[in-house]
């Protein structure tokens, strides 16, 4: 457990951001239903993941999403920052963060397999940088302490200044080179921003700069899928949220507006992704709304 908590729930209080800072123990394999950041302020331990078991050590940093299992083991002192983040407030941000080539080194989890040698955390922060962070996380820790009005605003749009500032540290050419991930962050951005539109392999292989063969074969290392299947599961994500936030969208607008040219196409591979059609899929929401 973090035996050192800055900043919590109070009873009757809904955070959309919940920071804690400390000491942290040994901690079997777990998953939260939000975002969490973690940064490591000093010391070492074995982050513990489906993937493999990999060290960490002060500088570290990495983002688990919703349901995204984890641990620790052998930590010497072992000293973190956590931020557990709602998954609606990711949401309300990803069209900005998704635009930052970092975002997908940091947020996007591994598909892949990955031999354990390989395995590391997807941002290493120099001292510099953790420093800066720190200024950054330390004023989050503040506003919740001091709980001025108008604090959680405040907290908000620190913690997304935050998100901001560790995906351009991504940016940087020696971490772009680091993993197949970090060498496909500018096609993934790119395919974030167009992939309701008409994209095409060669067009992706200009944004990357690579021949198709090495494209093909980089960008499945990084994601686990082919450029058109990862395309094609972006747009029914996409459509996904449509659907669930939209009552009065039509299937086939739906179809449109996310890419897809044929809404027969659209509801195959719908259904084969979602493992229902889009109209079962929004008939489901729909109770659970209710």
């Amino acid at each position: 457990m973090i035996i050192a908590i800055v900043l919590q729930h109070r009873r009757g209080e809904n955070l959309d951001v919940q920071y804690m800072q400390g000491g942290h123990h040994d901690r079997d394999m777990h998953g939260h239903a939000c975002w969490e950041v973690v940064i490591v302020i000093k010391g070492s331990a074995q982050h513990v993941t489906p993937l493999g078991t990999y060290p960490v050590g002060a500088g570290d940093v990495f983002i688990l999403k919703p349901g995204q299992e984890h641990g620790y083991a052998h930590g010497v002192n072992f000293y973190i920052v956590n931020i557990k983040i709602m998954p609606e407030l990711v949401a309300a941000w990803a069209g900005h963060l998704r635009k930052l080539p970092g975002y997908h080194l940091l947020c996007e989890e591994p598909t892949a397999p990955r031999k354990a040698h390989t395995l590391r955390a997807p941002l290493q922060l120099s001292a510099a940088q953790l420093e800066e962070t720190m200024v950054l996380c330390n004023r989050i820790s503040h506003e919740g302490a001091a709980r001025v009005p108008g604090y959680q605003a405040m907290i908000t749009a620190l913690t997304l200044e935050l998100m901001v500032a560790l995906c351009r540290y991504c940016k940087l050419p020696a971490v772009k080179k680091s993993s197949p991930l970090g060498r496909m962050a500018g096609v993934l951005a790119f395919i974030s921003d167009h992939y309701h539109e008409g994209l095409t392999l060669p067009q992706l292989m200009q944004v990357a700069g690579m021949t198709r063969t090495k494209f093909i074969g980089e960008f499945q290392r990084a994601t686990g899928f082919t450029p058109i299947d990862y395309i094609i599961r972006l747009r029914v994500a996409q459509a996904a949220a449509l659907l669930k936030e939209t009552a009065k969208l039509g299937v086939t607008e739906t179809a449109f507006r996310v890419g897809f040219e044929n809404s027969a196409y659209f509801t195959r591979q719908f259904t084969r992704i979602m493992g229902m059609t889009p109209r079962a899929f929004r008939t489901r929401e729909g109770k659970g709304r209710r």
